[in-house]
């Protein structure tokens, strides 16, 4: 069992059987053929595009993901672009922006990267214990909220059950990389108590996805937390989010509808976002809308998307995680010094029945990518029909 967070890269030996080395070099991804982009089988693909993430654990890799079949599915909906398919494309539409931001549940198994040229990593606790009332709480490391060393706690009064488990909640504290032996116990009823060795960060890997390198622990050795259930779980406004991550997100812990848009913020995928008193859904945000619901729903992810500057905002539907719109990079980083996943977006064409929208995502030094999805207009609605992976670095 893993004591130290799981890494995630852009560039494996996975990756490289399916991109070319002079492919890399060139900043043009060749990729398999996902045989889903061929297939008439419209209620075949609609059970693919459909299906909620939660059997990804069985295969993480890059080109053999959930999200990627997915994905690929649901252009081939469009890309049919019959009444059938039209419709069933609009089922999926519908059951991504149903499927709530905050479940009372999150099963244990992969953690999903939102863009398509990281693999994702199978997350479970890293250590768990069973207190006096029959429930099973757990720790497990994620990168969630935009920090790498993040922990998160859980419980299950059905541990066996991955899908038991509650959502993942921010711990507080702050973890370092490098700690191993860590424990966890009951306490004084309402809390936990955790223990760890802290040991030396190590160093960045080529192609991990921060910013800056690993943080250095400010005291290394033995370590002991004391964790309050009711500071953890604490939500002052009932909206959902607990109050410290309201704080981490930039939310307000007092107020249930942060950007006063109506939409409370435990529902809100995009929290500090509200559009101006009278503004209408032109037919540049129904593409973006259409697109981003393609690129970051189907993924069925729950990280943390930050936008950077300059890309238009809209209210992104479909997506499980929150998607923070910022005014200033620098802002962000001078608080989260190892980053997070920052995107942008843009119509680089368009035309009466036919646009793309360029997606890029930025991780690191060597962490990052750009995706194009195609899309058709069928009598006034647009349907992604297609994508297009650009560059890598």
């Amino acid at each position: 069992m893993r004591n130290a967070p799981a890494l995630r890269y852009t560039l494996t030996l996975t990756v490289l059987t399916f991109t070319s080395l002079s492919a890399i070099h060139s900043g043009v991804t060749q990729r398999q053929r996902d045989p889903l982009e061929s297939s008439d089988d419209v209620a075949m693909l609609e059970r693919i595009a459909s299906a909620d993430g939660s059997a990804d654990v069985e295969n993480t890799y890059m080109g053999q993901s959930g999200k990627d079949h997915r994905t690929a599915a649901y252009a081939r909906l469009g890309a049919i672009g019959t009444k059938r398919s039209l419709e069933a494309a609009r089922r999926v539409e519908q059951k991504l922006k149903t499927t709530p931001l905050l479940p009372a549940n999150v099963a244990v198994g992969v953690l999903i990267h939102p863009m398509w040229h990281f693999g994702d990593i199978e997350i479970k606790p890293f250590v768990t214990t069973l207190v006096s009332d029959g429930t099973t709480y757990g720790i497990v490391s994620q990168d969630l909220l935009g920090d790498t060393y993040d922990l998160f706690l859980i419980s299950s009064k059905s541990p066996n059950d991955r899908a038991s488990w509650t959502r993942p909640v921010l711990i507080p504290n702050r973890i370092y990389r490098g700690f191993h032996d860590a424990k966890l116990i009951e306490g004084k009823p309402g809390q936990l108590v955790f223990t760890f060795v802290q040991g030396v960060s190590g160093p960045r890997n080529l192609m991990e996805g921060q910013l800056a390198p690993p943080e250095k622990a400010p005291v290394l050795g033995e370590q002991t937390w004391i964790l309050s259930l009711q500071q953890i779980m604490q939500d002052s406004d009932g909206d959902g989010w607990t109050d410290i991550e309201e704080q981490r997100l930039g939310l307000n812990p007092l107020n249930s509808d942060t950007d006063g848009d109506g939409i409370p913020d435990g529902q809100d995928i995009c929290p500090n976002y509200a559009p101006k008193v009278g503004e209408k859904i032109d037919e540049e945000v129904q593409i973006l809308q259409k697109a981003a619901l393609a690129q970051f729903g189907l993924s069925r992810s729950r990280a943390l998307l930050l936008v950077r500057p300059g890309s238009k905002r809209f209210q992104i539907e479909g997506y499980r995680g929150p998607v923070l719109y910022l005014n200033d990079v620098k802002e962000w980083t001078a608080k989260h010094p190892e980053g997070g996943i920052f995107v942008s977006w843009k119509i680089t064409s368009r035309s009466n029945s036919d646009a793309v929208v360029s997606f890029t995502d930025h991780e690191g030094p060597m962490a990052g990518g750009e995706v194009e999805l195609r899309l058709h207009k069928y009598g006034g609605e647009c349907f992604v029909t297609g994508r297009t992976f650009g560059w890598v670095s």
